[in-house]
């Protein structure tokens, strides 16, 4: 979901991040892991608007990363970075690509992104920060058995982490970092604070099958709500398919009985 039209549910996730993003227990790395289709993508493009007062969040979709090495990795990440600005009215000039080749860590962290956190604090918006968040993150991993990306970049990230105090991570992926079981997350794993995601309850369940179609008029019996909670145990993605189907089937239905009526 990438509105928050059709999104319930997830405060204490929201209240998590907020807390140690800006709260008593700050911490500026944080991992949500949960298993698949229980709505993390979901949850980080929400968290762009609950968010918006003190970060700009910028999604990072490690999975559409076609990047070779570390040079392509930063240039694709600093790409990311200045369109987000972009989109919030915050011009920043992204280096050349060569420049990349060349010094790769010192380009994307001395020339941009110390310009772009600059340019923060010029939007009118008072002072912000920039939250990078990485959806499947474990692709990084991926990257480094298969070649494809430097484990020197664990290493910088971690660097970065801590010296960079306007920049905050996020990590979004199905496992916590110490499942991963390999080394090159033995150097982030132990600043992180974890959060799980798991299933809707049942209320909330009955608001995603029931506010979306409000304005049709088409109404659930309340134990076909519960039917429904039992069936799917609150799994967002399982949600979403039985609704659906309902929904196609009432308006099957609804289409039915108009032509008859016309026929009559």
């Amino acid at each position: 979901l990438r509105s928050g039209e059709m999104f319930v549910g997830r405060q204490d996730v929201f209240g998590f991040v907020r807390e140690h993003l800006l709260g008593a227990y700050q911490n500026n790395v944080i991992v949500l892991h949960g298993q698949r289709r229980t709505g993390k993508t979901s949850i980080l493009y929400r968290l762009q608007e609950v968010l918006s007062e003190t970060h700009i969040a910028v999604l990072v979709d490690m999975q559409g990363k076609a990047a070779r090495g570390i040079a392509d990795f930063l240039f694709a990440l600093s790409d990311d970075i200045a369109y987000t600005l972009e989109c919030h009215n915050v011009p920043v000039d992204l280096p050349d690509r060569v420049e990349y080749e060349s010094a790769p860590e010192f380009t994307f962290r001395n020339r941009f992104l110390r310009a772009a956190v600059a340019a923060l604090d010029q939007n009118g918006r008072g002072r912000l920060n920039l939250l990078l968040m990485f959806d499947e993150f474990e692709e990084l991993q991926k990257r480094v058995e298969d070649g494809r990306l430097e484990p020197d970049i664990f290493s910088f990230l971690r660097n970065l982490m801590q010296h960079e105090p306007r920049v905050d991570f996020l990590f979004s992926g199905t496992h916590k970092l110490e499942e991963l079981g390999a080394e090159y997350w033995s150097i982030l794993f132990n600043i992180a604070a974890y959060k799980r995601i798991t299933f809707l309850d049942p209320s909330e369940v009955g608001r995603l099958a029931t506010e979306p179609v409000a304005f049709s008029g088409m109404e659930y019996d309340p134990l076909a709500l519960d039917r429904i909670y039992q069936v799917t145990a609150g799994h967002p993605y399982f949600t979403q398919v039985v609704c659906h189907e309902m929904v196609a089937y009432h308006n099957e239905i609804c289409l039915l009985y108009t032509s008859d009526a016309a026929d009559e």
